[in-house]
């Protein structure tokens, strides 16, 4: 597997375009990849930053542009795949270790009080104010009670 040089990626550049847009400034795989490279994106070293940096190394690995030139890599790509993969089975047992039948059920009386407190109709920044104030989503809520049920 060859991994094109920034020469070799500007050069490929203008002959796709010169060949696939007839000269023109179309979408061009090989200007997305000099850009791609060029970016200086700095992530956070949370556990959503390294599942972002994955997915984008898995898709830079998996693109068009990998495989016009052979250079696509099903081995790297599967490796970061089960880096991914045990991420988010700590996410999952995270998330199974604080949602317990128990803290979920009084969660869910929790919610349903509050609920039934706002009377007939709730707005959404209402529904996000008190997600802030309890310190859990209503996406978590429904997440538990359909993995309890």
């Amino acid at each position: 597997m060859k991994i094109l040089t920034t020469e070799e990626l500007k050069t490929a550049s203008v002959n796709y375009d010169n060949v696939v847009n007839e000269g023109a400034g179309g979408f061009n795989p090989y200007r997305a990849e000099l850009e791609r490279r060029s970016a200086k994106i700095t992530l956070p070293q949370t556990r959503d930053g390294r599942k972002d940096k994955l997915r984008r190394e898995i898709e830079h690995i998996e693109g068009s542009i990998a495989r016009e030139s052979g250079m696509d890599d099903p081995d790297a790509a599967a490796l970061l795949r089960a880096e991914l993969a045990e991420i988010q089975a700590e996410e999952k047992a995270e998330f199974a270790a604080e949602w317990t039948p128990a803290v979920t059920a009084a969660r869910r009386a929790e919610w349903n009080t509050w609920l039934q407190s706002q009377g007939r109709t709730v707005t959404s920044a209402q529904v996000r104010r008190q997600e802030r104030a309890q310190g859990w989503t209503m996406a978590e809520l429904k997440t538990a009670v359909a993995s309890h049920n």
